[in-house]
């Protein structure tokens, strides 16, 4: 066996995970050898947002490299879409290349990993780990004023003015114009306790090499919300119109094989003003 396979033949029955070969590996040309552009970071995307990467794969050897399919695993790969790809049914000769182009969206807050798996005949399994952090965008907190029946002055920032109008016994309004004041240093400025959610979110199953989804249940707070099917699976789940709390999305998953997938995730509505509860 030639010096590379047996490399990555003996690191994978040891430790049990993929390494991608390096350019450094090419000097043995007498098997293909792939070559990634490296580790995909996507940084900060706010959840409900999405950005797109591209990923470059080359053959340095002179021996061909074909690559059969490419697919997610890991632990968030609903967070992570191929939108475009040159990669899968070809057959790179000596430098030559082909690109893949992988959307982060965010569904949570916080790390999101997954690995971008190629099928190839190198001696090697091949992964590109994809990784970025979802946020949550925080909107800016807008005065608003009561009722005039409800007792409660009118809202605004300090260092502003408003008229304030009398009317006395006569029926004659006097106008005057009075400074705003300000509470403890802050601005006085009011928050409404509670909200309706106006938030939508996507998720995305894909299927293993080989198998497809004969059925795919969404369940929104125990209620079925929508049953699906296919290999790759993107659907989007309307939380419009809830009031604030958390609510549980589960997703289960039949595959051709028999095998059962299972996904529970959660999310908070009216998540940009959760200082205010």
């Amino acid at each position: 066996m030639p010096r590379i396979a047996l490399f990555c033949a003996l690191i994978a029955s040891v430790i049990g995970i993929a390494i991608p070969l390096t350019a450094n590996a090419a000097s043995d040309s007498s098997q293909p050898v792939f070559v990634s552009s490296g580790t995909v970071t996507y940084d900060f995307v706010a959840v409900g947002d999405s950005a797109t990467k591209t990923v470059h794969i080359s053959n340095p050897s002179s021996k061909s490299l074909t690559i059969s399919g490419i697919d997610f695993s890991g632990p968030d790969t609903a967070d992570f879409a191929i939108t475009a790809n040159t990669c899968t049914g070809a057959k790179l000769a000596n430098g030559s290349g082909c690109n893949v182009t992988v959307r982060f969206s965010p569904i949570l807050s916080g790390t999101r990993v997954a690995s971008l798996r190629f099928t190839d005949d190198t001696p090697c399994k091949n992964f590109v780990t994809v990784a970025g952090s979802g946020t949550e965008t925080k909107s800016s907190a807008l005065a608003h004023s009561a009722a005039c029946d409800q007792g409660v002055e009118q809202v605004t920032v300090p260092g502003q003015t408003v008229t304030q109008n009398t009317t006395t016994t006569t029926t004659t309004t006097v106008t005057k114009t009075v400074p705003v004041p300000t509470v403890n240093g802050q601005d006085a400025i009011s928050l409404p306790t509670s909200c309706v959610s106006k938030r939508s979110i996507t998720f995305h199953l894909a299927a293993p090499a080989g198998q497809i989804f004969k059925k795919v249940t969404v369940k929104l707070g125990g209620r079925t919300f929508k049953t699906l099917k296919g290999r790759s699976i993107k659907s989007k789940v309307s939380l419009k119109g809830l009031p604030r709390g958390r609510f549980t999305l589960s997703i289960v998953g039949t595959l051709t094989s028999g095998k059962t997938v299972r996904q529970t995730r959660h999310y908070v509505t009216c998540v940009a003003n959760k200082k205010a509860k």
